[in-house]
């Protein structure tokens, strides 16, 4: 397990320094960071996901805009020769003429595969600031973890260095032997938060192109203002309300464009035919007209596939907003339970104080070395779990605003 740790760290390391390179050549576009604010706000301005998320945008746009275009004509040609003496030339130019509203069919299916994809690139773009978001608290959590686990270490190393004597009573020695083991406890668990920091820094810089020591600089601090959330019954706007009714909208549509496709297409247009014996000419100006008969089928398999879907797809929506009132609620319910914790939780201030006194007490012969050695477990373990709880309400309610649709520029 030791040696899988050290290669994430030593991977983290090299990223990091191959990233910073590459930042460090294109230092002219750096963004201004003044806050931790910003940082965010750099990201989703240099962020390749957002780019992506654009081009996506981009071609649902693109593909709308063609289902209005109008079908190219048909030029056909053709020339027989029976001899040199005889020849048959004709022409026609064929315009097609899509019936029964294939044209506007096409266009409904297209203007609800866009509005989906829109909703779900607008999801997708909000999920990611907050990603970051979540990135940039974790990476406060780990710079707090990594100093009590160093505090830690240096204090029992001061326990041990009171064991250098040269004879040890058989309950000193057994503290010896469990302070070495703790220090070799908490220097593992060092080495893999460090490795999570630096892969954390190194996916920051890349997306950010601001190098580790601007982002360390302003990281944000221990979160304190909690916003109210409060249980409701509203799910007009709820992000997968709307999901579910674009794709209402869309089986709607596809159905219709079955149903026009049960209509030929008819290609209609001017055509000419000339014919020539020896130097006589002859020649003919007419009209020509294309139409596939509907004999075999009229397309009703695929009308029913159609159907079918569009009742299931009524099924989803009905359902949706039930599923959907029942995550906002479940949501609020936890992002209150977790504000309510972390209210009552003590600040960084009272535990260093709480650690300080531990360690004075145990120097001044007041309490035991396994109490120090569990006190200190005890401040590593709440400082995890405080953590923990902190990065479970911010994305919780990052969720609920996403959810909502009120993430907007907004940055928890």
């Amino acid at each position: 397990m030791l040696s899988g740790v050290y290669m994430r760290l030593c991977f983290g390391i090299l990223f990091s320094i191959f990233s910073f390179k590459l930042l460090a050549n294109d230092s002219s576009s750096q963004c201004a960071v003044k806050s931790y604010v910003d940082i965010v706000k750099c990201i989703e301005e240099k962020s390749y996901k957002n780019k992506v998320y654009d081009y996506k945008l981009k071609s649902a746009r693109s593909i709308k805009s063609a289902s209005e275009q109008w079908i190219n004509p048909e030029l056909g040609l053709e020339k027989i020769a029976k001899d040199s003496e005889k020849s048959e030339t004709s022409a026609s130019l064929l315009f097609t003429l899509r019936l029964g509203g294939k044209k506007g069919a096409l266009m409904d299916e297209a203007e609800s595969l866009f509005q989906k994809e829109s909703i779900q690139i607008g999801m997708d773009k909000k999920n990611s600031r907050l990603d970051s978001i979540l990135n940039l608290y974790r990476l406060s959590h780990l710079k707090r973890e990594i100093e009590i686990e160093d505090e830690t270490i240096k204090t029992f190393s001061k326990v041990i260095n009171q064991f250098k004597r040269p004879k040890l009573s058989p309950e000193q020695e057994v503290s010896l032997s469990i302070f070495k083991m703790a220090i070799a406890d908490h220097e593992i668990k060092i080495i893999d938060l460090k490795s999570d920091e630096e892969l954390l820094y190194a996916k920051i810089a890349s997306l950010s192109g601001l190098p580790k020591a601007e982002i360390e600089k302003y990281l944000p601090a221990q979160k304190r203002d909690w916003p109210e959330y409060k249980l409701s019954q509203d799910v007009e706007n709820l992000q997968t309300i709307k999901l579910a009714e674009a794709d209402l909208k869309l089986a709607k549509s596809q159905l219709e464009k079955a149903k026009s496709d049960a209509w030929p297409d008819l290609r209609i247009g001017p055509s000419f035919k000339q014919t020539q014996v020896g130097d006589e000419k002859e020649n003919f100006v007419g009209a020509a007209l294309v139409m596939p008969l509907p004999i075999f089928n009229l397309n009703g398999n695929l009308k029913q596939a159609e159907t079918h879907r569009l009742e299931a797809a009524q099924l989803e929506y009905e359902n949706s907003k039930i599923q959907a009132l029942n995550l906002k609620n479940s949501m609020t319910a936890k992002y209150n339970a977790l504000v309510a914790v972390l209210k009552k939780s003590l600040s960084n201030k009272s535990v260093d104080d709480n650690h300080l006194k531990t360690e004075k007490q145990f120097f001044s012969g007041l309490v035991s070395g396994a109490l120090v050695i569990e006190a200190h477990r005890q401040f590593v373990d709440f400082e995890e779990r405080r953590n923990s709880a902190e990065l479970q309400a911010i994305e919780t309610l990052g969720k609920l605003y996403i959810l909502e649709q009120k993430f907007d520029g907004v940055v928890l």
